[in-house]
């Protein structure tokens, strides 16, 4: 699968990966696998305090920190 995008998100206990495809968010939980997801939200809202704390990755990148979850 492609993917448009890959983000790593910093939040304050841990750190979360999430890729877009389109329209669609997913969120990578190391139990579940991919889950659908619209915590991109709280990132890209400028009264968060998550507002941009996030960074955009490789594919290959996320794919190595999640093969380290």
């Amino acid at each position: 699968m492609q993917w448009d995008l890959s983000i790593e998100l910093k939040g304050r206990i841990h750190i979360s990966i999430v890729r877009t495809e389109g329209r669609s968010q997913q969120r990578y939980y190391t139990d579940k696998g991919w889950v659908e997801s619209g915590v991109m939200i709280k990132y890209f809202n400028d009264e968060s305090p998550y507002y941009g704390s996030y960074s955009e990755i490789t594919e290959e990148e996320a794919n190595k920190l999640i093969a380290g979850m």
